[in-house]
């Protein structure tokens, strides 16, 4: 069953501009309703006897309601309905390129296979018959023959043997033809279920596996060195059948003539089988270790270029130059030992091949001249064998294209096969109805690659509806701890069960579902801010409503079945408003609106979508109801004796408010050749000036109206301008005094110095609002001849403005005006505070009167955010990543510094909305520092990897260190250093070793500096061990305290970034030893790596935010109120 289409004006934005919803919203078992509840929850230890003493839980206290929502998995039917099918997985990769092939397509290389053997007739009758054509050449002409009936004589006989041969040479191509589209079609089918498996292999990859290696890398993998692959995949069966089906045709028919001539045509075969692949295989291996030289050259390069600072500063450059040149000439010796060794085998191949027809003509033309062999069979015998060297070439080249298929196969299969790769999940697995339950990790641990215990033994239980706090000064713990929450990351000991279901065993696209995972590096998708808005609502049709094979389209059902994969159309997503309770889009559009309050803007958006502008061309159910607020707006303006407030928009009026360009058009440019920039210089427009005697009267006026300007701005500030004339941008302000300036003495007969003069003083004058500039008069003659203007071009349009402009019509939509010109349909004639509060006031109640207030919140929906949310700030970013997990109405939230971009006060103002929003769901929040205002039930805080409630006993003995290994190298410390801060642990692996390669290790004495205000920010410095403490000093004044430092954070990343001196100084509080790392490789990771930045802000602000005052009994003040 599926629920009605949306209603006009509600938009589906899933594909593109256009998309409305015709029918597609899928009914989906609903989802009961959320009764709030109020509880208060305490952290406890779980019953004796466990054998983890420090494993909690929160319980509710006595009274609270039990939690709901248990598994119904083991005792009561899934979700799906019927028995799932545990056996159904994603195939292993084949190793072996060729196993890859016939499994997946042996039907389709059987029939390349017949058909290749079909051809092998018709190539022995092309091969026979010039043989027959030649020796008639020597018979009698009177012969006669009989053939099939008839009797022919020698000429009709031949041209009968030349049509058979012609047909056969066009039925040999067709076949050759047919044969050759048929193994490219089995080829790139091949190719794309190749990618499908390498794309299914990359959503379960694990997400640590994504820092080591780059996007570039993976995409080329599966575009650039797959697509080579697909000729191969086509002929890898059948080509080498055919070759060496063609060569035995052409030796049986060579020995058919004379057995000399077979032998002498086979004689050379067995030197060239054995010596030519073998020099080719050398060409091979050359042609190897020339990449591999040239990848050590870029690797040098771009050592080079990271340590150029050093190179220069040590008088190197002689040194690096030389070990270039050397490469250099590495890769000069290797390929020219490549070229000698490929125009040998060349030469050996063709010297091989010419000694074949030596023989034939020797040993051939001997026996023709004794008798025994024909002169035809000879010239045939010498055609076949043109045959037989082809095909022998084309083998040469099948064998070097098969081994570099099976090396670039195994490469792909193997750069997709990650160590930790995970299980694919079955097709149906089974799932609880829904994930509202208690959330219970019983001793999960989680590992960096060098051992370190990042998140050690944590055991707790979380109730269903509980509001949770997690604080930690260690982000890198709280962004696993996070991960592991919502199963981005697997942890190595241990497991996560969600209401008594492992975490890991059920469907990720059901965990995503029910899941909402908000962090601190909003990702967005490219499109508009509705698809984001909407992603975690992109459900594939369930099989049930899938078309069947007669209702879809021929070529749907032909792809989809040669490939053996399930089709998915890119038509299958919709917005699944079932989900999230609704019954229709109209619902979604209601719950949209409750999420956008929990943020706070809702009239924000409201009053930005009244600004928006749309075509109605593309939005058509917007436009209608749009129309009808507008005629509900103008009764109510009657009704409040208000029409005179708007001057509106009508044909032959002249009208004092609105710009003289949309007087005269009576409407406003389509764009294209025509705007509001070039209208001025637009020749057919310049015709219609000219001939009702405009144009020296606009040049006139807009000189003076220039000079007014200049007069008026040349003090007073930009933001002034802009408000009164915002068409008056600072290029064009500068343009407009040039012109003045340059204007000739006789300007006022309307003879200006040039032709770009006149065209911006044309510009100026039809901008002229005459109610708004008062320094220019627009005489009634003036008027008369700019609505005869405004006739002409609506009556009889001149040919350059026929469809270049958008006139203005009662009854339509204009697509140039915002929606609220649209509903004034004309130009405000008073701008008193009293009257356009009014105005504001009966806007809304037509709005909402005509179901339209939703549409101009959507509005602002339609625009794009940009590749990766470009377009958006930081703080929109954030909001809009909020916003996506509140639309999933999920049964968890995680929620890991995910609104840093805000104040304390604002976060904690959203959680509290969240918690009156969404009852029922569980809020878990970590964060560096928790808002002191938010009514968490409990707060813990992870500390050296463990929880702990705040303020426990146990926070005496849990002092955040870096965890170092006794007598672990000093490199080995480097490395380990880096990955553990929070600045570079998420960068890829290999530029973390390289960091750690190029770092200093430092030692720091208590109450000395690792830096001072004022000095150069050239390194970036690691807290390994001790304590350090950000001072404001200056040798004349007293140090002001500022902020404290553990490891493993970072310091003066931030001067570093800005290019700045230190603005601020560290000394040591207890001895220190630091990571100096060099800025110059900072910088240049920020400028690749955007996040890189917007982390070591986050850092430094956070080391900020830590030194505020904090209340003292946050949380039981906390529970307090929310029990008030």
């Amino acid at each position: 069953m599926r629920t009605p289409c949306a209603p006009a004006g509600i938009l589906v934005l899933v594909r593109g501009r256009r998309d409305l919803c015709h029918g597609h919203c899928r009914t989906a078992p609903q989802r009961p309703p959320i009764r709030r509840r109020s509880r208060t929850t305490r952290l406890t230890p779980l019953s004796a006897g466990t054998g983890r003493g420090d494993r909690r839980r929160l319980t509710p206290e006595a009274g609270s309601q039990p939690s709901a929502g248990g598994i119904r998995c083991a005792a009561s039917p899934c979700r799906t309905g019927r028995t799932p099918d545990m056996s159904t997985r994603t195939p292993m990769m084949d190793k072996n390129i060729f196993a890859f092939i016939v499994r997946h397509s042996k039907k389709e290389q059987a029939l390349i296979t017949a058909v290749t053997f079909v051809s092998f007739p018709m190539l022995y009758s092309i091969l026979m018959i010039p043989k027959e054509i030649i020796n008639l050449l020597q018979v009698d002409p009177s012969e006669q023959r009989e053939i099939f009936g008839t009797s022919l004589d020698t000429l009709e006989y031949m041209l009968a043997l030349c049509g058979v041969f012609l047909a056969l040479i066009l039925a040999n191509g067709l076949l050759k033809m047919g044969l050759n589209t048929l193994k490219g079609r089995v080829g790139e089918r091949l190719v794309w279920r190749l990618r499908h498996r390498l794309l299914q292999r990359l959503l379960r990859f694990p997400l640590g596996h994504f820092q080591d290696v780059s996007q570039g890398e993976l995409s080329s993998s599966v575009v650039a060195e797959v697509d080579p692959l697909a000729s191969f995949f086509g002929e890898a069966i059948a080509q080498p059948l055919f070759q060496v089906g063609t060569m035995a045709t052409v030796l049986v028919f060579m020995f058919m003539q004379d057995p000399l001539l077979g032998g002498a045509c086979v004689a050379i075969v067995p030197v060239q089988a054995y010596i030519v692949p073998k020099l080719q295989y050398q060409v091979k291996l050359l042609g190897k270790e020339r990449v591999q030289r040239a990848r050590k050259l870029a690797e040098a390069i771009g050592e080079t270029t990271e340590t150029i600072r050093e190179i220069r500063t040590n008088g190197t450059q002689d040194v690096i130059l030389a070990m270039l040149s050397d490469h250099l000439a590495r890769i000069f010796r290797i390929r020219l030992s490549i070229y000698k060794k490929k125009y040998f085998v060349k030469f050996l191949n063709n010297t091989l091949n010419q000694i074949t027809p030596f023989l034939f003509y020797s040993v051939g033309g001997y026996l023709v001249l004794a008798g025994d062999l024909t002169l035809g069979a000879l010239v045939a015998a010498i055609a076949a064998h043109k045959e037989f060297v082809a095909p022998w070439k084309e083998l040469l080249v099948y064998y070097q294209n098969g081994v570099d298929s099976q090396i670039k196969y195994a490469q792909v299969v193997e750069h997709y096969s990650p160590r930790g790769l995970l299980e694919p999940a079955p097709d149906v697995a089974p799932h609880p109805d829904d994930l509202r339950g208690p959330i219970t990790l019983e001793g999960v641990t989680w590992s960096n690659e060098y051992g370190d215990r990042i998140i050690d033994h944590v055991s707790l239980t979380i109730d269903r509806g509980t509001f949770v706090g997690i604080s930690g000064t260690n982000p890198l713990g709280l962004r696993r701890l996070a991960e592991l929450l919502v199963g981005l990351e697997a942890p190595d000991g241990g497991r996560v069960t969600i209401a008594g279901h492992t975490l890991s065993a059920m469907p990720p696209t059901f965990v995503g579902r029910r899941i909402a995972y908000a962090g601190p590096e909003p990702k967005l998708v490219a499109g508009t801010i509705m698809q984001n808005v909407t992603y975690g609502l992109r459900h594939l049709r369930p099989d049930g409503s899938r078309e069947t094979a007669a209702q879809k389209k021929p070529s749907r059902v032909e792809t989809s079945g040669s490939t053996g994969d399930e089709p998915v159309r890119i038509d299958d997503p919709l917005i699944d408003v079932q989900s999230v309770g609704a019954e229709s889009w109209n619902d979604l559009a209601d719950w949209w609106i409750q999420c956008l309050k929990v943020l706070g803007d809702d009239t924000s958006t409201y009053r930005e979508g009244l600004r928006q502008t749309f075509d109605p061309a593309h939005y058509p159910h917007f436009a209608a109801p749009l129309l009808r607020a507008r005629f509900r707006l103008h009764r109510k303006l009657r009704q409040a004796g208000l029409t005179g407030t708007i001057a509106w928009f009508r044909r032959s009026v002249f009208d004092d408010h609105a710009p003289l360009y949309e007087t005269l058009l009576f409407g406003l440019p389509a764009g294209g050749a025509l705007t509001l920039d070039t209208m001025a210089e637009h020749p057919a427009l310049a015709a219609v000036l000219d001939r009702h005697g405009l144009r020296a009267p606009a040049i006139a006026l807009g000189h003076q109206m220039a000079e007014h300007l200049i007069n008026t701005y040349r003090t007073d500030p930009d933001e002034s301008r802009i408000v009164r004339h915002p068409h008056l941008t600072e290029a064009k302000y500068r343009a407009l005094h040039r012109a003045v300036v340059e204007a000739d003495p006789r300007f006022m007969t309307g003879r200006p110095r040039d032709a770009s003069s006149t065209a911006r003083f044309i510009e100026v004058f039809l901008w002229i609002v005459p109610a708004r500039d008062s320094g220019v008069t627009i005489t009634e003659d003036l008027r008369r001849r700019i609505l005869a203007a405004q006739a002409e071009i609506l009556d009889h349009p001149p040919e350059g403005l026929r469809g270049a402009i958008v006139h203005f019509q009662a009854r339509r939509y204009h697509p140039r005006l915002s929606v609220v010109e649209n509903l004034l349909f004309g130009r405000l004639t008073s701008e008193e505070p009293r009257v356009i509060k009014t105005l504001k006031s009966l806007i809304d109640e037509a709005l909402r009167e005509e179901h339209a207030h939703t549409i101009v919140m959507f509005l602002l929906t339609l625009s794009p955010v940009g590749v990766g949310g470009s377009r958006l700030t930081v703080l929109m970013k954030q909001k809009l990543q909020y916003l996506r997990a509140l639309m999933k109405r999920p049964d968890i939230i995680v929620c890991h510094q995910a609104l840093d971009a805000l104040e304390r006060s604002d976060r904690a103002a959203i959680f509290a909305k969240t918690r009156r929003l969404l009852p029922a769901t569980t809020l878990i929040v970590l964060e560096q520092w928790l808002p002191d205002e938010a009514a968490f039930d409990t707060v813990a805080t992870l500390r050296k990897g463990r929880l702990v409630l705040e303020n426990s006993a146990a926070d005496a003995d849990l002092s955040e260190t870096m965890p170092m290994r006794g007598g672990a190298k000093r490199d080995d410390d480097a490395q380990r250093a880096v990955a553990l801060t929070p600045l570079f642990a998420d960068l890829p692996r290999q530029t973390r070793l390289r960091i750690a390669a190029d770092a200093e290790w430092r030692t720091v004495s208590p109450g000395e500096f690792v830096f001072r205000a004022g000095e150069a920010a050239e390194y970036v410095f690691i807290l390994v061990e001790g304590q350090a403490e950000q001072v404001l000093w200056r040798q004349t004044e007293t140090p002001i305290h500022v902020a404290y430092m553990f490891p493993p954070q970072t310091v003066g990343e931030t001067e570093v970034l800005a290019g700045t001196r230190r603005f601020s100084g560290v000394r040591a509080v207890t001895g220190l030893r630091v990571l100096r790392v060099n800025g110059a490789v900072l910088s240049r990771l920020a400028s690749a790596n955007p996040s890189l930045a917007l982390r070591a802000l986050q850092n430094a602000a956070n080391r900020l935010a830590s030194e505020l005052p904090k209340t003292s009994a946050r949380a039981p003040e906390a529970r307090d109120r929310r029990a008030g």
